[in-house]
């Protein structure tokens, strides 16, 4: 509908902004609708808290995505006009919880297919898909539509456990180091930003 969405991340919140012509934001997440203020996960870590948001998305049914890098989760927010959010990716279904690579009871662990450290980034693909760049564990996960537990990984041999820079190797084809940036072309390829690595990597998704 042409509305803005921007991630405003050290005042911890996103900002959303109709297509009406001014510059005046309409709605806030983060903060409790609350325009005046900028805590850290105001009120504790919940389905309405954020801790410098990042990377955001936008589904075919114009639900929201935002990468909420330090509580190590991707937050997502149906399109029903509340800023409470629907879906938590990396922290096991608990939005009150914000633990790096949680270990499946809360506390920190190492990676897994169900938990995140510092995501940076999150796609959406034409078949609803949700590609996020797991930056701190050197991976790309993917789920398929309505999963928050991942079905793929990128950039660790397939290994849902490991989460070493390159591998434990040198740079390669299918490798990543610090990956944040992520796009997913018309055609359905994948570009992510390899930031460690001082370069992009264009991926096919197929296969």
């Amino acid at each position: 509908a042409d509305g803005v969405y921007l991630s405003d991340a050290s005042n911890h919140r996103v900002l959303y902004f109709a297509a009406d012509g001014d510059t005046t934001a309409d709605r806030v997440y983060g903060q409790d609708d609350e325009f005046t203020t900028a805590v850290r996960n105001k009120g504790g870590v919940s389905a309405r808290s954020f801790q410098f948001p990042r990377g955001l998305a936008i589904d075919a049914g114009d639900g929201l995505y935002v990468a909420d890098r330090d509580n190590n989760r991707i937050l997502y927010f149906a399109a029903d006009g509340d800023t409470t959010a629907d879906r938590v990716y990396g922290q096991f279904d608990d939005f009150a919880v914000n633990a790096d690579g949680n270990d499946g009871s809360g506390g920190a662990g190492g990676p897994s297919a169900g938990n995140l450290s510092h995501p940076k980034a999150v796609a959406v693909d034409a078949a609803g898909g949700v590609w996020i760049t797991d930056s701190l564990h050197h991976r790309v996960l993917y789920y398929a539509a309505g999963d928050t537990i991942a079905d793929r990984v990128l950039g660790q041999g397939g290994s849902f456990e490991t989460g070493a820079v390159n591998m434990g190797g040198s740079a390669g084809a299918e490798t990543f180091s610090l990956p944040q940036g992520i796009l997913v072309t018309p055609d359905g390829r994948l570009i992510i930003t390899d930031t460690g690595n001082n370069r992009a990597l264009v991926i096919a998704t197929t296969g």
